[in-house]
């Protein structure tokens, strides 16, 4: 044998090994495999029967949960001292609803009392001053017609008599600027609102222009919403023109509020309406995140101008759609997108990928990837895998 023919065996015969051991391997691998979906198939025989669901046309309206809310007052002014003086008597707390025109608190100056006290004295004074003078002026035109004194005498007495006048006319302008001041003692509200903060208390000295409490507008409030791009075009892709907000009861437990009693019957406490809707930037701009804006009636004074997590929104029109159970609905393995199991005719799982739309507590809308009529899972196991018989009972 040569050596170039040993050489050709020795090629066969490692070839040969390489072979079998493929062969051994792919063997194995299809081995396990069936008998994977052996046990699978037998567990699923085993195991109770499974619920499932029909996909089919619902109305549904969409939402979004989860959301971070920011609430704030249309308008919220300061009211401030207009003069120095000390905090004598508070007549509202926070959460109080006042009116324009009411008094909210008194200050107290005793130096513009004193003031005052003193003008009004100087005024009786002078008024007294005038009355003797009147006198003097009368009795010199007598005298002045007997020729008993001179035109001199009685025009000084005229002279001293104007002055006298003119000087009470300027302790009345005194006064009055010293009553002016007095009026801003009484602290009044500037508009209808409700307290919503008060920085002082009684005995407080205040300097003028210091605030004493904060005023604002609650029964109507601005919100803020931050929405990714799936929660912007689940609820806003149908062109809503209204959503509804749910909020948490456990965070509307701390009020400074009143609740109004009548309005409380007509709303649920945690349930809101929001109009005039106003996204930003644009739901087609390719933006991944967006703020949607809007105004909501708070005339309960339950909702608070502060900020909120866990918010559900709700749009407030349905609409009919393909949908399944949101339980149907699971991520894909791959981390890409979500999938389905269902069922063909033979009741076999078949996984397969699904396009979402809308959804709300319930369902879920399916832009792709199902036809009505179509059997989905709503609980799976652990054992289901594609291709494995399972029992399936119907839900309602």
């Amino acid at each position: 044998m040569t050596d170039v023919e040993h050489e050709k065996k020795l090629k066969f015969f490692f070839v040969a090994i390489i072979l079998v051991v493929v062969l051994l391997t792919i063997f194995g691998i299809m081995i396990n495999v069936i008998s994977n979906r052996h046990i699978a198939q037998k567990l699923a025989e085993d195991h109770d029967t499974l619920k499932g669901a029909y996909a089919e046309y619902r109305e549904i309206n969409s939402m979004a949960d989860n959301v971070n809310m920011a609430a704030s007052m249309p308008w919220s002014v300061d009211v401030q001292s207009q003069i120095d003086g000390t905090v004598a008597h508070m007549l509202v707390k926070h959460g109080d609803i006042v009116k324009a025109g009411d008094i909210l608190c008194y200050v107290e100056n005793k130096n513009l009392e004193i003031s005052v006290a003193g003008a009004e004295a100087d005024i009786s004074e002078a008024k007294i001053n005038l009355r003797n003078l009147e006198l003097n002026v009368n009795r010199n035109t007598q005298l002045l017609a007997q020729e008993a004194v001179s035109q001199a005498e009685y025009d000084t007495s005229v002279a001293q008599r104007d002055a006298m006048q003119d000087h009470i006319a300027s302790l009345e302008t005194k006064k009055a600027g010293l009553q002016e001041q007095q009026n801003k003692l009484v602290v009044r509200a500037p508009q209808d609102g409700v307290v919503i903060r008060i920085y002082t208390k009684e005995g407080t000295y205040l300097s003028p222009g210091r605030a004493i409490l904060l005023l604002g507008k609650t029964d109507n409030l601005q919100v803020r919403f931050g929405l990714s791009l799936e929660q912007a075009q689940r609820l806003l892709h149908h062109g809503a023109k209204e959503l509804t907000m749910e909020i948490p009861d456990e965070l509307l437990s701390y009020r400074i509020y009143p609740v109004d009693k009548n309005y409380a019957k007509e709303q649920a406490h945690n349930v809101f309406s929001i109009k005039n809707l106003r996204l930003t930037p644009d739901l087609d701009s390719g933006a991944s995140s967006y703020t949607l804006y809007g105004e909501v009636e708070n005339g309960g004074q339950y909702l608070e101008p502060t900020t909120y997590n866990k918010v559900k929104l709700y749009s407030s029109a349905t609409h009919k759609v393909l949908s399944v159970p949101r339980e149907a609905v699971k991520k894909a393995e791959d981390n890409q997108g979500d999938c389905v199991y269902l069922l063909d005719d033979n009741n076999r799982v078949i996984i397969r990928k699904v396009v979402c739309g809308i959804k709300n507590e319930n369902y879920v809308e399916i832009l792709d990837g199902l036809q009505k009529g179509d059997r989905v899972l709503l609980t799976t196991r652990s054992f289901i895998q594609e291709g494995v018989q399972v029992k399936l009972s119907m839900e309602d």
